[in-house]
């Protein structure tokens, strides 16, 4: 999905330098090196339009207004991740058979258990369910990144159907 949006955004700003190098060439009769820099000039809202025609005029306020148009595109973008993790969770979810609902259980990981030791995406990888959360005193920690390994004797957030859940367990005691 980001490959799209960048592919978009360079296209955009292609388009923008396009269509202003071939209408100052056009409009004012420029040549390409000085339409490219007309261009520049206009999208970076440093130039001055006063010498051109009305076309030129109007051409320089549709680049500077089209340029603010992609800035605020591009921030909106690429600083709103939330369609991205509505998708991600989109295909945890649809593998899920449907009459299996999804549990949230606390297991402690015994001092000699497999888990002790495994990082939370090999959790994930081996048994299916995703480590939520790690206790912390009394309270459990959100934030923990997929490369954190699980301590021994340590309690842990986990959620995913009855099956996975009671093969956690075994692994958390064994």
């Amino acid at each position: 999905m980001r490959h799209v949006k960048y592919s978009l955004f360079v296209f955009m700003i292609i388009a923008l330098f396009a269509s202003g190098i071939i209408g100052f060439s056009n409009f004012e009769s420029m040549t390409t090196k000085d339409a490219f820099h007309s261009t520049v000039a206009a999208l970076t809202f440093s130039s001055n339009s006063s010498g051109f025609s009305e076309q030129g005029k109007l051409l320089n306020s549709a680049l500077a207004l089209a340029s603010v148009a992609v800035i605020v595109w591009a921030f909106a973008n690429f600083h709103f991740r939330g369609d991205d993790v509505s998708h991600h969770a989109t295909e945890y979810f649809k593998f899920l058979p449907k009459d299996e609902g999804l549990v949230l259980k606390e297991i402690k990981i015994a001092a000699k258990s497999r888990l002790s030791g495994m990082k939370k995406l090999e959790v994930l990888q081996k048994t299916g369910t995703v480590v939520m959360a790690v206790k912390k005193g009394n309270a459990f920690q959100l934030n923990v990144p997929f490369d954190a390994k699980l301590a021994a004797n340590s309690k842990v957030l986990v959620m995913g159907t009855l099956p996975q859940i009671k093969e956690v367990e075994k692994e958390a005691k064994k």
